[in-house]
């Protein structure tokens, strides 16, 4: 009953764009905390507050999807945290500059059985 959350960073011309949060797991994940930090420095955790700071700062505000501590993630859970709908990477390099390059995300989550500690960790691209 393992869960195994898993951050992607993808950029199809033309197709929604930018993180995506993946449970390929065989069992739910329960969400324990999470850090978003951008140039070094902690925002916070991957909340509302946090994530609207960020797109606050971007010429073009991505699309954003948060979640607290305790929430759980389904199995099969497929989710773009932060995106854009349609990429074009002229319009959007400000924002594929932030993810690709500034932004770390970790989030940290267990099974249902809780005490796993287990980390799914998103790092700038050199």
């Amino acid at each position: 009953m393992r869960p195994v959350l898993q951050l992607h960073r993808g950029w199809p011309a033309g197709g929604r764009a930018g993180i995506r949060l993946i449970n390929s797991g065989v069992g739910p994940a329960v969400v324990v905390d999470s850090v978003l930090t951008v140039d070094g420095e902690v925002i916070g955790a991957w909340h509302e507050s946090s994530v609207d700071r960020v797109r606050e700062c971007l010429s073009v505000s991505p699309s954003a999807v948060t979640f607290s501590p305790g929430e759980v993630l389904a199995t099969d859970y497929e989710q773009y945290l932060l995106s854009v709908a349609s990429y074009d990477p002229q319009n959007h390099a400000e924002v594929e500059g932030l993810i690709n390059r500034r932004l770390t995300l970790k989030i940290r989550y267990e099974s249902l059985y809780g005490g796993e500690n287990y980390t799914a960790l998103l790092c700038p691209v050199h």
